[in-house]
């Protein structure tokens, strides 16, 4: 799969500020921003999650076909 726009972390990243507008320091971890996201409210936490897979899929057209096909 082609490299994509953002890293794991950068999409978590711009996820988590977009959902919740509170900024994340660059030096946390992915594991550490999977654990702020589920701690947020049920919405939040699904929106989080649904723009991380949007930031994660520019630049990879399959992606989120490949995402949904794991998942099945």
């Amino acid at each position: 799969m082609a490299k994509g726009k953002y890293t794991r972390k950068e999409a978590g990243i711009k996820a988590y500020l977009e959902v919740t507008g509170e900024e994340l320091p660059l030096r946390v971890t992915v594991a550490e921003i999977r654990e702020y996201s589920k701690a947020l409210p049920e919405e939040q936490r699904k929106r989080c999650h649904e723009l991380y897979l949007q930031y994660m899929s520019i630049g990879r057209p399959d992606y989120l076909d490949n995402y949904t096909y794991k998942r099945k």
